[in-house]
């Protein structure tokens, strides 16, 4: 029964936001590749990506919201629905890649993912079809375009970290270029780094990665 209702509820869920937004939802759904380091060289880093010239994006404060049922079906099926603020407004779910017969050397996750025109709208929509706000990440970002390769920065409480987005081709030829150590790539979430961390660590939230109230945001001062 359950499995039968989570069925109705993705029917039901697709066609109205689909409806609700406009969009191609055949053409939104994409294979994520990426790959993430942990960072002690910051500024460095950031000397590398300008003598590469690498296209600045920008940076901005994100927050994310993930959302799932009461009995966090969805989390325990490896799909995850999240509403993010910052660069854009956008939702995303984010599906584990079942019965892969390769083995990827790089994290690889479908999206699908479409912007918002009002958050507080989408979630009241969200609530309404049964997914409630369980936890909420937040983080600074700056973001570069490299070729085809989007390469960010992101400023979390528990340190600095470098992602990688693109081709398994890209990533790696980007890494070498930015002289990162292949060996202590990361190919987890930042919510499995929050729970090593907070493992040695006390933190202000042990649910939340949020920073304290008064902190200021050491990256923008890096980025000039």
């Amino acid at each position: 029964m359950n499995k039968l209702y989570g069925k109705i509820f993705n029917i039901i869920f697709i066609i109205f936001f689909g409806c609700l937004v406009n969009i191609d939802i055949a053409n939104t759904m994409y294979i994520e590749k990426e790959i993430k380091f942990n960072l002690n060289n910051v500024s460095e880093i950031i000397k590398t990506i300008k003598k590469l010239n690498m296209k600045f994006i920008g940076s901005a404060e994100e927050k994310t919201i993930r959302y799932d049922d009461e009995n966090n079906s969805y989390s325990k099926r490896k799909k995850f629905w999240r509403l993010r603020s910052g660069f854009e407004n956008v939702i995303t779910l984010k599906e584990d890649i079942e019965n892969s017969e390769k083995e990827s050397s790089v994290s690889e996750r479908i999206e699908t993912e479409t912007t918002v025109g009002d958050l507080e709208k989408m979630s009241y929509i969200l609530n309404q079809l049964g997914l409630k706000e369980k936890k909420i990440m937040v983080k600074f970002r700056a973001k570069w375009q490299f070729k085809n390769a989007e390469v960010v920065i992101d400023e979390l409480p528990f340190g600095f970290f470098l992602e990688i987005e693109g081709s398994e081709k890209e990533i790696f030829e980007v890494a070498c270029l930015l002289n990162l150590d292949i060996n202590k790539k990361i190919t987890g979430t930042y919510w499995t780094e929050f729970d090593n961390y907070k493992n040695n660590h006390t933190v202000i939230d042990k649910y939340n990665i949020i920073f304290p109230k008064d902190y200021i945001y050491k990256l923008p001062n890096l980025l000039k």
